[in-house]
C-alpha cells in the first residue's frame, strides 16, 4: 500500500496532544490478485482518549466505523496501538482501481458522540449524508469544551 501524507486538523494540544494512524494492507496471497486488499490501521493515541474513526472511498461516501457493533467501548489507552479491524468481524475494503481513499480518526477526553448532529454519527458502516472527511472534523471541533487531536490519513493502493 502506498500510503498518503498524514494531515494533523484542528489544535490538537489541551488534553489530547497527539494522535497518530499506521495504515497498511493484508498481503494478497498468491492465486487471489483479483482479490481487493484490506486496509489495516493502527492506531494510537499518547493519553486516555475516546476514539472514532470514519472512512472516505473513491466515491465520496463517508461512514463511521469506529466505534461500532463489535467494539462499542470508544475508549483507548496509550501504549499499545488499537488494531482496527484487528480481531473485530469486519475489513475495510480497498479499492483495486488505484483511487485515493480516506481515513479519519478523531480523540478526544471524553466520548463526543453523543453531542454531535445525527447525521455525523449514523449507523456503523452506513453512509453518512456528509460530504466530506473534513465536515465530519469539523463537527467534533465545534463541539463546546472538547479539544479533539484528528488525523486524516490518505490510503492509495497500488
Amino acid at each position: 500500500a502506498e500510503v498518503g501524507r498524514e494531515i494533523a486538523l484542528g489544535p490538537g494540544g489541551g488534553e489530547i496532544a497527539g494522535i497518530e494512524v499506521a495504515v497498511g494492507t493484508a498481503p494478497r496471497t498468491k492465486g487471489h490478485m483479483d482479490v481487493e486488499p484490506e486496509i489495516r490501521l493502527a492506531v494510537e493515541v499518547n493519553r486516555a482518549a475516546h476514539l472514532a474513526c470514519y472512512s472516505q472511498d473513491e466515491t465520496g461516501a463517508v461512514a463511521r466505523f469506529f466505534p461500532n457493533r463489535f467494539a462499542a467501548d470508544s475508549q483507548v489507552q496509550p501504549g499499545a496501538a488499537l488494531q482496527i479491524p484487528g480481531r473485530m468481524p469486519f475489513k475495510l475494503v480497498a479499492n483495486r482501481k488505484g483511487q485515493k481513499e480516506r481515513i479519519l480518526c478523531v480523540a478526544s477526553p471524553r466520548d463526543l458522540l453523543g453531542d454531535l448532529p445525527s447525521r455525523v454519527v449514523g449507523s456503523d458502516f452506513d453512509r453518512l449524508p456528509v460530504q466530506s472527511l473534513e465536515e465530519v472534523a469539523r463537527a467534533f471541533e465545534s463541539v463546546a469544551n472538547a479539544p479533539v487531536s484528528s488525523r486524516l490519513v490518505d490510503v492509495q493502493v497500488r
